[in-house]
């Protein structure tokens, strides 16, 4: 690191900057889309006008302007957990007012009959973790749920719907994984997961999961824990379905992430921050 540090307990740079997004008060605007994959990020953002983009040495990049007139940004999250946590703190401590966020994201679908390449909402999430201490206790835990803000979340579904249809929007809970493999329940044969049944135990214990994926959940205990601070929603374009084994196909991909993120624009604008 080049720069030196202010403050051990929330790191900035000394030029006030955030350790991780690289970002000042007036850089990241309160209406927030959360993209994980930097080609997806940079596509979007041409959606928006007078556009700023600050990167990040840590492999952030925010994309501030405007939507309809009204200010937004778009953040490259990365994958996992961790990555989450870095956005939604960070991007937060520089805002003073309310904030709206939306994860746009990809997913494996886990109801046997949601088609690939339909979108999911979260009207929900429980995070999947690995019990490093089995055989002590099950190989894999469960969290209870948290819960996407409900009226950004109504406003983000008719919005998807006006733009899909309703046959091509599912929603449910999602469950969020500690790890793409093992805790998705992929096979690898070098290494002892012991998860050889783990969807189908997960789904027995949430009969309502519909996705599986490494993000939501922390966005969504994050805002719960927000002291109201955060209004947060998440959706998912299906890549594959788990059960069937099913692919998208992967030609029709960027137009689906631009619809969805469209979606997700129009909703964060119709989010009211004063409530």
């Amino acid at each position: 690191m080049s720069k030196a540090l202010l403050d051990a307990n929330f790191p900035r740079l000394i030029d006030g900057k955030t350790m991780h997004l690289n970002v000042l008060e007036g850089d990241v605007n309160p209406r927030i889309l959360s993209v994980g994959d930097a080609g997806r990020g940079e596509r979007i953002s041409s959606y928006l006008e007078n556009l700023q983009i600050i990167n990040s040495t840590r492999g952030f990049i925010t994309y501030s302007g405007t939507f309809e007139g009204v200010p937004v940004s778009i953040i490259v999250t990365g994958m996992g957990i961790p990555m989450m946590d870095f956005v939604v703190r960070e991007a937060t401590s520089v805002i003073s007012s309310k904030v709206a966020m939306i994860r746009l994201g990809t997913c494996g679908a886990l109801k046997p009959n949601t088609k690939p390449g339909s979108i999911i909402l979260a009207s929900s999430s429980r995070f999947i973790s690995q019990n490093y201490s089995y055989p002590v206790g099950p190989a894999y835990n469960l969290s209870s749920k948290v819960h996407s803000d409900p009226d950004l979340f109504t406003i983000f579904k008719n919005q998807l719907i006006s733009i899909f249809g309703s046959e091509n929007v599912d929603e449910g809970v999602d469950l969020t994984c500690e790890t793409f493999y093992s805790a998705q329940g992929r096979k690898d044969p070098r290494f002892d997961d012991c998860n050889e049944n783990l969807i189908e135990n997960m789904v027995v214990e949430e009969p309502e999961a519909a996705a599986m994926e490494m993000e939501t959940f922390k966005l969504l205990h994050l805002a719960s824990t927000s002291k109201g601070k955060i209004a947060a929603t998440a959706c998912m374009i299906g890549l594959l379905n788990r059960h069937t084994q099913e692919l998208m196909d992967f030609s029709k991909l960027h137009d689906i992430e631009r619809d969805a993120a469209r979606a997700a624009l129009m909703a964060l604008i119709r989010y009211p921050l004063d409530n």
